[in-house]
């Protein structure tokens, strides 16, 4: 019995694709709201993606409109990287003279993020039943 291959999302049409993007930039723009108007020590776009994120949970799922614009821009997230390219040439002789605590801070933190993936991790794995390695 052959096997039945799911059919191809449909492509969302214009105004669907304008709509998520509205969406996704009007995330951002309430975060940053809320970052200032709370003075929070988390920046606008952090509290715009929670925001997002608690939205996608109470649809259940991610609308057509919005994963097309996502995609779009994850398939051309360097373009993002560029403006810190230019911040780093520009400020290249402040960076050089605190290179020793930069890269201490850099190192620092990266472990410090593998550490709190590795135990979340585990504390998950723990809750759903599975065995952590």
């Amino acid at each position: 019995m052959p096997s039945e291959s799911p059919q191809p999302a449909k492509k969302p049409r214009p105004l669907e694709w304008l709509a998520g993007l509205a969406a996704l930039a009007g995330a951002s723009l309430a975060g940053d709201a809320l970052s200032r108007a709370t003075h929070a020590p988390i920046p606008g776009t952090v509290l715009g993606l929670l925001l997002l994120l608690g939205a996608l949970a109470l649809l259940g799922g991610v609308p057509r409109g919005l994963a097309a614009p996502a995609r779009w821009l994850i398939s051309h997230m360097n373009l993002f990287y560029v403006p810190a390219a230019v911040g780093v040439t520009v400020y290249a002789r402040l960076l050089y003279r605190d290179v020793w605590p930069i890269a201490a801070a850099l190192l620092f933190g990266t472990w410090l993020a593998m550490a709190v993936a590795a135990l979340t991790y585990r504390a998950v794995a723990r809750a759903l039943g599975e065995r952590a390695e």
